[in-house]
């Protein structure tokens, strides 16, 4: 999808991909039950789909891989692990052993597993074979071969040096000759802490090498896109500073060592000598794995922000999946931490694909990307902990199933995460580009501005003169033209008042642009807030002689204060000829003046019928009237005082508020100043 901003070539198909994925289009509106269902299916088809053929018969000619079966195998559970080969192979325990019905499904178990091989073959089929347990990390791996002297035994697994395998390779393997005439019976012992469950297969010496060079092809083939992956992740993060990119690239290192660990590959190669090493790190780098997955996708995802309660579950499994391989030092891994990080896996790969799904549902974006991500990575990662649970039969390339997920959901989370960039850097041009026409808005402003204030100076001094004398000359026809009717009169002083009202309005309107001016600056002195109060006062009781004042002063005496007083006194002012002006006549006009905890608070109270309640947020606007107020006679206003009150109190670092309260019994109206005393002295 062709985004703004970006003029960078991408092939049509990631044009499409990206387009579908990165955000909710129609298509997969209508389509994003239909992907739910696919990832089902598909799970369905790996489960109980098509498996290799469990050939419980004789090895015929021409065969060269077989895979055995519940008849020729037999299973025997050693809960103490002191039972010997003598002991399991006479004819006393020979009925002990039970036919594998459900194959080798052994799951997390501290018991010692025997299992009796059971094998015949043909006349004319191959009579040299390799016998493998397709499994890597079992600590103890004992095949005992019948000899003249009873049983040989030849060991592997990860409490061995590598050099003691009869067959140097990463999954326990060994020769066996077969004999034609009769069954040949061969016995295996299983013990560990990790899982136990796994699969038998007999190859040919040629067929397992073929077989080999295919699964190195694909290991080295999924390792190196692990890889890939992992660089291209690091080298985003370290030009986009995204550490969505980070989280990813340190899941695909914790991929890479957790994937060598469990192939064996780390006591193949490097380890040879020191099979503890590699034994160690089969459980630690499984539980840090886990744990990674489950911390880096709360980030990408917001699970914090949406879903804080998940995100809490998630955090917790992801600390008990990392303490989970101590356990293994107090001999409880088998049955307590490999169980628990299996169960970890599952439940957090479940959590973190509905939280994609439903960021899908809203739109997120890259949330498509995210989803198949995860449809992937659940299918890998619901078989493979199922698989060594013991709760389903292994299948075919079990053991990479769950890599080639990862690599997947990797690389579409790469896709998703910079999808989610890419919109990140549109929205940050698109930020800058708003901030610069912001700025160039601001600065045309300041310039009309003081356009304006000049322009407004020049009018209001050119009015004062007329309206000076008009003023004048009202006062002279009255004193000159004697007693007249009282119409003449009223007419004289209505034009006298509407000259004074003229001359107001200039003057506040001079006064509000020398206060919005941006290099005003206050003139503040130390001065006593009562005696402003008072001298407030003392101006409106003049110009309302008929209202009634009382004022209040908490505590009576009060510390000398760093204000500019004649605007603190102008702001007073305009509070209390508003009160005197909407309160009612027998209703009294409250000053109260608290200078106390670190600021000076000025409150005028009136008992009027107040602003109602959906006007108050646009009380303190310039020319803004309320509706009752515009709608009585006699109080007339030009909405500039209000303005001019809140401009004086933020000027000061204050604030100016307005609400309804109840004094005795009865709703009255507060408006308030507040100033701070921060660097005042008294």
């Amino acid at each position: 999808m062709q985004r703004p901003g970006f003029s960078f070539a991408r092939p049509r198909g990631l044009f499409f991909l990206d387009r579908v994925l990165s955000s909710r289009s129609s298509l997969w509106v209508v389509g994003d039950r239909r992907l739910i269902l696919v990832g089902l299916l598909l799970v369905c088809a790996i489960l109980f789909g098509p498996q290799s053929a469990r050939a419980d018969r004789p090895l015929s000619p021409g065969e060269t891989t077989h895979t055995l079966g519940a008849a020729e195998l037999s299973i025997l559970r050693d809960p103490s692990r002191s039972l010997t080969i003598d002991t399991v192979a006479s004819n006393a325990y020979a009925a002990k052993f039970q036919p594998a019905n459900r194959g080798l499904n052994f799951g997390y178990t501290n018991d010692a597993i025997w299992i009796r091989v059971t094998l015949s073959r043909d006349r004319l089929a191959f009579t040299d074979w390799l016998i493998r347990y397709n499994t890597s990390y079992i600590d103890d791996f004992r095949f005992y071969m019948p000899n003249a002297a009873g049983f040989r035994e030849l060991q592997a697994g990860d409490q061995f040096p590598y050099r003691v395998r009869e067959y140097l390779h990463r999954t326990p393997v060994f020769p066996v000759t077969l004999n034609y005439d009769k069954p040949n019976i061969f016995y295996i012992r299983l013990q560990g802490d990790s899982t136990l469950t796994g699969s038998l297969l007999l190859y040919t010496p040629d067929a397992f090498l073929q077989g080999i060079q295919l699964e190195n092809l694909l290991i080295g083939g999924l390792l190196a896109l692990a890889l890939l992956t992992t660089l291209v992740n690091l080298n985003s993060f370290f030009w986009s500073r995204n550490r969505q990119f980070l989280g990813l690239s340190g899941l695909g290192v914790m991929l890479i060592a957790g994937s060598m660990a469990q192939l064996g590959l780390w006591s193949q190669l490097i380890f040879k000598e020191t099979p503890f090493v590699g034994d160690t790190l089969v459980p630690w780098t499984v539980g840090l794995f886990v744990a990674s997955v489950l911390w880096v996708f709360r980030k990408p995802l917001a699970i914090a922000t949406h879903y804080p309660r998940l995100d809490r579950v998630l955090a917790a499994m992801s600390v008990l999946a990392v303490l989970a391989p101590t356990t293994r030092y107090v001999g409880i891994y088998a049955i307590v931490g490999g169980p628990y990080i299996m169960m970890a896996l599952i439940s957090g790969v479940s959590i973190i694909s509905w939280v994609a799904y439903k960021n899908f549902r809203v739109g997120v974006e890259g949330a498509g990307y995210f989803l198949l991500g995860f449809l992937i990575f659940s299918v890998s990662y619901f078989i493979a902990p199922m698989i060594a649970l013991g709760w389903i039969a292994p299948i075919p390339f079990y053991e990479y199933v769950w890599i080639a997920g990862t690599v997947s959901f990797l690389f579409l989370a790469y896709q998703g995460a910079i999808s989610e960039v890419r919109s990140a850097i549109v929205e940050r041009r698109r930020s800058e580009v708003m901030a610069q026409n912001a700025l160039s808005l601001a600065n045309q402003e300041q310039s009309l501005r003081k356009e304006q204030t000049v322009f407004f100076a020049g009018v209001a001094h050119d009015l004062r003169t007329p309206l000076a004398a008009i003023s004048m000359g009202l006062t002279n026809l009255g004193r000159d033209v004697g007693p007249q009717s009282p119409q003449a009169q009223e007419r004289i002083e209505r034009l006298r008042v509407t000259s004074k009202r003229m001359a107001d309005m200039i003057e506040r309107h001079l006064q509000l642009q020398r206060l919005t001016h941006a290099d005003f600056q206050l003139s503040r002195q130390l001065v006593n807030p009562h005696e402003l109060a008072m001298h407030a006062l003392a101006v409106v009781e003049d110009a309302w002689p008929m209202r009634r004042f009382e004022n209040r002063f908490e505590p009576p005496t009060a510390p000398l204060v760093s204000l500019d007083g004649e605007l603190i006194e102008l702001a007073l002012v305009n509070l209390l000829s508003n009160a005197a002006k909407y309160s009612p006549d027998h209703a009294p006009v409250e000053l109260v003046v608290q200078a106390g905890r670190g600021v000076v608070l000025f409150c005028v109270s009136d008992y009027g019928s107040g602003v109602p309640t959906e006007e108050v947020g646009r009380l303190f606007e310039i020319y803004w009237r309320s509706q009752s107020s515009r709608s009585e006679a006699g109080k007339e206003g030009f909405g500039i005082g209000l303005a001019m009150v809140r401009r004086i109190a933020e000027l000061h670092g204050g604030k100016a508020s307005y609400r309804r309260v109840v004094r005795d019994g009865r709703q009255a109206s507060e408006f308030a100043i507040e100033v701070p005393l921060a660097g005042n002295s008294g």
